[in-house]
């Protein structure tokens, strides 16, 4: 196994959370704390809210105090807040320890980590495989998690945090290839050479938009499986589990494909397709059992296939940055994710929506199909349009250059055999000459 695994395995930390919280935590807020089912949608968003925040300054301090040094405290700080959340007996201390997890998120910098320590040649293959480890965290979270009861919630946790994080810190030691150096750039103007990169603003748009539909899925489909229809722990994780494997599929078999040959046209079809589909799992909610589980199972797997393209594209605006500020690159990309995720959550607390009120969840998924709609005609049409518009005038600027290059030497050549026959002074009025022409 190479260093590049590690930061895999940062991801397989974050993703066994979501997978475990996804289906116990609606449980474990019930059962154990004895609270309402509105808290489920707050503590999401609270949590990706937070990590809006986390990524960026973890970003921050990894390129200014050192890559492997800063991955390795935030997958200590995160490891132990994950293992401390099934502990908690009260509401206030389980919003405390959220907030700490989602601000100490090892997302964006396991992201960054593969992106630095592996090789050009190697960097797709490395990634695909970091995609795929996190995708199958989700599935085992949901797996593990329906196998326990909600007083086990610890359980789960260290289940899916333990043995990743123990391995990730082992692959840290490796010193093959060599951690980069720290940086001593300036952030801000590193944001701003970011920002003014066409693929950061692809992948901006792309992934916050792909974060909304990723924090209704995190939302809504266990509450409405759990509240509405009554299944069991086990239950939920078993469609998670069905989900997971389906996502595994779809993501390694059309997530090359899209990412190489249209990976903003992907992910905004894509968000638009999970729009439809998460209106239909609304409108159905309360009619059909087997109708919501099998939308659910193909919205995930579209879900699976919009977020590899979405960290293809943050990796190709990381690589667009400077050099020194990827990892800072690479946690505002992942920001924009978080806080996309934070958006449903937020709004449904706010309009204290039921689940049986499905028509504010059909309003929403409309809107941000239109919302898809308006960033395809952005991150595609335009960029293409302006390539076409400037494609005569970079060919006439590389003539341009080529004839000033071929006339210098021809400049320096008759300098040269003019300072041999002539004096100081005609080498100057030659040189002069060849300027002038």
């Amino acid at each position: 196994m190479t260093s590049a695994w590690s930061g895999a395995l940062a991801l397989v930390v974050y993703f066994g959370d979501v997978g475990v919280s996804g289906t116990l935590l609606p449980y474990f807020l019930s059962d154990v704390l004895g609270v309402g089912r509105e808290w489920v949608g707050f503590l999401f968003a609270l949590q990706y809210g937070c990590a809006t925040v986390g990524l960026l300054a973890t970003g921050l301090a990894s390129d200014v105090f050192g890559h492997r040094r800063t991955l390795a405290a935030v997958m200590l700080l995160s490891t132990a807040l994950l293992n401390l959340q099934g502990h908690v007996r009260s509401l206030a201390a389980l919003i405390a320890v959220r907030a700490l997890c989602g601000f100490f998120a090892s997302y964006g910098l396991g992201l960054a980590w593969v992106a630095h320590v592996s090789p050009p040649a190697r960097l797709a293959r490395d990634m695909a495989r970091a995609v795929l480890a996190a995708q199958a965290a989700v599935s085992g979270g949901g797996l593990v998690g329906g196998q326990l009861s909600a007083h086990h919630f610890w359980v789960a946790c260290a289940i899916l945090s333990l043995a990743p994080a123990a391995n990730a810190l082992a692959l840290l030691r490796m010193r093959e290839p060599a951690a980069p150096a720290p940086s001593r750039a300036a952030p801000l103007r590193a944001l701003r050479a970011l920002a003014r990169t066409r693929a950061f603003a692809a992948s901006a748009f792309s992934t916050f938009l792909h974060g909304c539909c990723f924090g209704l899925h995190m939302t809504l489909p266990p509450l409405l499986l759990k509240e509405e229809h009554a299944m069991a722990e086990a239950q939920v994780g078993h469609v998670f589990l069905v989900s997971g494997l389906l996502t595994l599929v779809c993501h390694a078999t059309l997530t090359p494909l899209l990412s190489r040959r249209w990976p903003e046209a992907g992910v905004v079809g894509l968000n638009v397709l999970n729009g439809v589909l998460l209106a239909v799992v609304a409108a159905f909610a309360l009619t059909s059992e087997y109708v919501l589980i099998s939308l659910v199972v193909i919205s995930y797997a579209a879900n699976a296939v919009a977020l590899g393209c979405c960290n293809f594209l943050i990796v190709r605006a990381a690589k667009d940055s400077a050099p020194e500020a990827l990892a800072l690159a690479t946690g505002v990309t992942r920001g924009l994710f978080t806080a996309g995720q934070a958006v449903l959550p937020v709004l449904s607390v706010a309009l204290h929506t039921a689940v049986a009120t499905w028509l504010p969840f059909v309003m929403l998924a409309a809107l941000f199909a239109v919302a898809a709609a308006a960033v395809g005609a952005a991150t595609v049409v335009a960029p293409a349009q302006a390539m076409a518009a400037e494609a005569p005038a970079t060919m006439l600027a590389m003539s341009d250059k080529h004839e000033v290059s071929c006339t210098i030497p021809e400049a320096e050549h008759t300098s040269t055999s003019t300072s041999r026959s002539m004096g100081d002074d005609k080498v100057k009025e030659s040189v002069r000459a060849c300027s002038l022409a």
